[in-house]
C-alpha cells in the first residue's frame, strides 16, 4: 500500500517559515526544495530505491503550511527501509544534511540503502532501520 511519512520543511535545528507570516508561501517552497536536495544528496536518490520526496500543502486554521513527505509503497523494503531511514536520521543543520552524506552505524555487506534490509536482531523484520543511535521501533 502507497504511504508517507511527513517531514519539515528543514533540519530539526534550523529555523523554518512560520504560516501566516508574509512570504511564507515562497520561503516555505524554497526551504522544502533545498530540504529536498539535501535529502537526496545525503541519503541518494529515492527514486532508486522505490521511494519519492515531495512537497505538501497541508490545511491549517491559519491557512496553508507545507512539508516534505517521503513517499513509499509498504510491500517494497527498499522503499520502507529508505523511508525509515529518512525519518529517522535527519541531520540536525544545513550544513551537515548539504556536506555530508549518511554513514549507517551497522556493518553490511551491501551498499546505501541496503544496508538497512537485514533481518533485525531486536523484532526480526527486514525493513527495521535498527542502529545503536535510534533502537528498533517494533
Amino acid at each position: 500500500m502507497r504511504d508517507y511519512i511527513d517531514l519539515d520543511t528543514v533540519p530539526y535545528g534550523e529555523d523554518c517559515a512560520q504560516v501566516g507570516r508574509p512570504n511564507y508561501d515562497t520561503q516555505a517552497h524554497e526551504e522544502a526544495e533545498r530540504f529536498i536536495a539535501g535529502l537526496r544528496h545525503y541519503f541518494g536518490q529515492p527514486e532508486e530505491q522505490g521511494a519519492a520526496l515531495r512537497i505538501a500543502s497541508n490545511p491549517h486554521d491559519f491557512g496553508s503550511y507545507y512539508s516534505v513527505r517521503v513517499y513509499y509503497d509498504d510491500t517494497n523494503e527498499p522503499a520502507l527501509a529508505y523511508a525509515y531511514m529518512v525519518e529517522g536520521h535527519i541531520p540536525e543543520t544545513w550544513r551537515e544534511l548539504e556536506e555530508t552524506t549518511y554513514q549507517p552505524k551497522r556493518t553490511s555487506p551491501h551498499a546505501g540503502v541496503a544496508a538497512l534490509a537485514f533481518d533485525c536482531t531486536h523484532c526480526h523484520v527486514t525493513s527495521c532501520s535498527y542502529d545503536d543511535e535510534a533502537p528498533c521501533m517494533m
